[in-house]
């Protein structure tokens, strides 16, 4: 036993010994230093329901020991089985004293042979030798009698030896001790269900959900028209961004049928061809229920166990008509929409997009959309009108976006940089050294991956690429103040670290103003879009 422990000690010091080594050589894992990763999130939610487990694991055993009857009848002793050392019989005394109990397994060894009283105290049964007759040879017996005191008790798995041990029991009727169990066990797994969905699943949701509703009707149908528009969308969710999850909802069919509008391609990661051949195989019927798809895209957003998006919820509605043949009340719209999402506490956003209106279904789509609380429908009348406004909406406002929320994460830590510089040439070297340390490195890890999933077409390649340097030019900024700093203390001069320091800050101003100007030209190139 002693030559197993030491050889499971040495193998566990080994092991840390080449852990300790790993970490000192190459220290840890990216995923591990940067908070918003995935894996270091996951894992460190994981952990919670693995502790609730590890819990469980432990306490139940200990419930059950502890609100154990001790009242139960002891089990008779089982007959000696052919080919087994005989079972140890028991008998027993009362009185003040130790309590020495022996395990069924504890085969042919004579543990006690009998147990004075204490000290000035009168045996209250006969000694053995004289009311008993000795055990049949071959068959080990044992004495005890019961009392307040120290339990010593042979367990079934220990074989020739004594386990010493206080236990402590609580007596309860079986039912009551049941209910605490299962209440215990359905209280820790439901908190364990509660951390997997609050922190597990969220790390896997999709940057953007977005789903698009297309208008499949029959009226005003002109085949070249449904051609276009058909080519345009699908050129337009080539381009979404890899971590979006995209789906197609279609539209037209009979008034009052449930099957006047159906989800074609669910919300999915890398399903682009199979909504390309949905577009391409459905087929053009019915009237136009525009009011009915629109009701049941947002249906599909608050569907059981739908992931919310990390960031935006769209519905992109792409219509040949603003009119709905069944029912134009857009104040039933509005009500139906605003009651789900409130219902299922999500913010979904709504963009229209008309194609080949006509006069009178134009005002009716404004007021569509103005119920939905959408900006003011995008109208196309030719087949390039459609594609740049279907890109507009499908790609480059999710880039603006982004590229909005990564200039917003670096401004602050720009001001901060300068501010901690200025201090030092003032002789302020307290403030200095409070603001720098204030400091916190920017990762808005989620923005840049989703402007590298969207660097699919030259505006924006060159939109990543201007907010990485932007990151790692205020990256090496930090040391370079740390160095004016550090001098300042010593005494010594910094004129030359100041002066590379405002190179490098006129430098990096310039790499702002760069991607502004870029962003401007991209919002201009939008519908309605101003510089």
């Amino acid at each position: 036993m002693a030559r197993t422990a030491w050889w499971r000690a040495g193998l566990v010091a080994l092991l840390a010994a080449a852990l300790v080594s790993l970490l000192v050589r190459y220290g840890l894992p990216d995923w591990m230093l940067t908070s918003q990763n995935p894996v270091r999130n996951v894992l460190e939610a994981l952990s919670w329901p693995a502790s609730v487990l590890a819990f469980v694991w432990i306490a139940v055993p200990s419930v059950l020991k502890w609100t154990r009857s001790s009242n139960a009848e002891p089990t008779p002793a089982e007959p000696v089985r052919e080919g087994l050392p005989p079972v140890t019989g028991m008998t027993s005394h009362r009185g003040s004293g130790t309590t020495i109990q022996a395990g069924r397994d504890i085969r042919g060894k004579t543990v006690v042979t009998n147990v004075p009283p204490p000290a000035g105290e009168q045996p209250s049964h006969p000694m053995p030798d004289e009311a008993e007759a000795p055990p049949p040879a071959g068959t080990s017996t044992m004495r005890s009698h019961t009392g307040s005191g120290t339990s010593i008790q042979a367990a079934r798995d220990i074989r020739g030896g004594i386990r010493v041990g206080t236990f402590r029991t609580i007596p309860m009727p079986r039912p009551v001790r049941n209910a605490i169990i299962v209440a215990i066990v359905t209280v820790l797994v439901a908190g364990a269900c509660v951390a997997v969905v609050t922190w597990v699943l969220p790390q896997f949701a999709p940057t953007y959900k977005t789903e698009f509703l297309v208008d499949l009707s029959a009226t005003g149908a002109e085949p070249a028209a449904v051609a276009e528009s058909r080519d345009s969308l699908r050129k337009a969710i080539g381009n979404t961004g890899d971590d979006d999850a995209v789906a197609l909802r279609t539209f037209g069919g009979q008034c009052g049928s449930s099957a006047n509008t159906s989800q074609v391609v669910g919300f999915g990661r890398g399903n682009r061809d199979d909504i390309g051949s949905a577009i391409g195989g459905a087929a053009v019927t019915g009237a136009a229920t525009l009011v009915r798809g629109l009701i049941g895209a947002t249906e599909d957003f608050s569907a059981p166990f739908s992931q919310n998006a990390k960031q935006i919820n769209r519905i992109v509605v792409v219509t040949r008509n603003g009119i709905d043949a069944c029912d134009d009340d857009t104040d039933y719209v509005q009500r139906e929409i605003r009651d789900r999402l409130a219902a299922s506490g999500l913010r979904v956003e709504f963009r229209f997009v008309g194609y080949r209106l006509d006069d009178k279904n134009k005002p009716v789509l404004d007021r569509l959309a103005a119920s939905a609380s959408a900006p003011p429908p995008v109208l196309a009348q030719d087949p390039a009108q459609l594609q740049a406004a279907l890109d507009w909406i499908a790609n480059v406002e999710p880039v603006l976006r982004s590229a909005r929320d990564v200039v917003d994460t670096l401004n602050p830590v720009a001001k901060q940089l300068n501010d901690s510089a200025q201090a030092v040439v003032d002789g302020r070297l307290d403030v200095a050294e409070r603001t720098l340390a204030a400091i916190k490195p920017v990762t808005a890890d989620t923005e840049f991956d989703n402007l590298k999933s969207r660097a699919k077409t030259t505006d924006a390649v060159e939109v990543y690429n201007r907010a990485m340097a932007l990151r790692d030019k205020q990256t090496n900024a930090v040391p370079a103040v740390r160095q004016l700093l550090d001098l300042a203390k010593a005494g010594k001069s910094f004129g030359a670290e100041l002066a590379a320091f405002r190179h490098q800050a006129d430098l990096y101003n310039t790499e702002v103003d760069a991607l502004n100007a870029l962003l401007a030209r991209m919002r201009a190139s939008g519908p309605g879009g101003q510089r």
